[in-house]
């Protein structure tokens, strides 16, 4: 019955907008390549902001970083040592690329970075590349 529960509410949340799981509005659809660019071009990333943000995007309910967060998808200590900051933008951008058959029917919901600006982009991978 657990599992059951746990799937149709991870349906539920990978089929919800970004606007209505982050309660923020959207600002663009970003795509890899935007994302990786307008990071590149944003004044440096603020690490507290970005840890911020990692709770507001709602990242924090399903991934742990720095031992806090959820457990349901991967732990993202360490993610910008074993990938870069462009396959981690597109695994955010496009989750379901690369998605291991391990988390089951857990999918991760897209455009939650579809609320974010350019600066607070650069925010949040600070702090993914940069958590303690």
């Amino acid at each position: 019955f657990e599992l059951d529960a746990l799937a149709a509410a991870a349906a539920a949340i990978a089929s919800a907008s970004s606007a209505a799981i982050t309660g923020r509005d959207h600002v663009r659809t970003w795509t890899t390549t935007e994302a990786a660019q307008a990071v590149e071009a944003a004044a440096a990333g603020d690490r507290e902001r970005g840890q911020a943000l990692f709770s507001a995007v709602t990242c924090a309910g399903c991934h742990r970083i720095a031992g806090q967060g959820g457990a349901l998808g991967p732990d993202l200590s360490g993610a910008a040592r074993r990938f870069s900051r462009h396959d981690l933008l597109q695994a955010i951008i496009e989750p379901d690329r690369d998605r291991s058959d391990q988390y089951g029917l857990v999918r991760m919901p897209t455009g939650l970075l579809d609320t974010l600006d350019a600066d607070e982009l650069a925010d949040l991978m600070t702090f993914l590349e940069e958590p303690e």
